[in-house]
């Protein structure tokens, strides 16, 4: 009797196991999807989900993402705006009113320009910048010339006065411009920071598609 009750448990038992692993046949496959080339600083991200019929109604989506703002959403379709350059975006999808034994979240990343050349700083020195050589301003121009779609982003440091003062930050900025060619001039941009010490200059090379540097 107790062979029997021995070898009736060993039947049973991966019959038990392959019930607990049955699926519920009401869980629907949830995937989440996003663009596969790389998206252009300042371009829209759009994620797409697809919910598998799992013959449930009522559900409710509930998006995240880990950078950006949502400005469309449409259920199973949004768009993301304003995400930050130097990241990748993922997009979260939970979904409510799955039974409890169901997986109700998908995820997706997306490639941004997160590979994109950081700025890379060129020089810095300090005012009177019509006494430096013009050979560091040379300098600056070969980087630029070598590659015909980045920028040049000049951060000025100066005293409050000067920063308030804005016909003497022009002629700063043009003691600056006048060292490279006309041609180049509209590549070159300005941004200012109040510093207490003396007055002084960052040249950063700003590659295709990267942020500007921060002051």
């Amino acid at each position: 009797m107790r062979l029997a009750t021995v070898a009736l448990l060993l039947i049973c038992a991966p019959i038990i196991c392959i019930a607990q692993q049955q699926v519920n046949p009401h869980c629907p496959a949830i995937s989440v999807g996003g663009p596969t080339d790389l998206i252009p600083a300042g371009g829209v991200i759009r994620f797409t989900a697809t919910i598998g019929d799992g013959g449930l109604r009522g559900l409710r989506y509930n998006w995240t993402v880990s950078s950006g703002k949502i400005v469309t959403n449409g259920e199973l379709v949004i768009d993301v705006v304003d995400w930050s350059v130097r990241e990748t975006v993922t997009a979260t999808l939970d979904v409510e009113g799955l039974p409890a034994e169901c997986v109700a979240t998908a995820s997706v990343t997306t490639q941004t320009n997160c590979g994109a050349t950081p700025p890379i700083l060129m020089d810095e020195f300090e005012a009177p910048f019509s006494k430096i050589e013009q050979e560091r301003y040379n300098n600056i121009l070969l980087a630029l010339n070598n590659d015909p779609t980045a920028r040049l982003h000049v951060i000025i440091y100066a005293k409050a006065p000067l920063i308030q003062a804005p016909s003497k930050l022009a002629a700063l900025h043009s003691s600056i411009l006048k060292r490279f060619p006309a041609s180049e001039r509209e590549r070159i941009t300005f941004t200012q920071a109040e510093v207490s010490g003396p007055n002084a200059a960052k040249f950063f090379i700003v590659p295709a598609g990267a942020e500007n540097p921060i002051p």
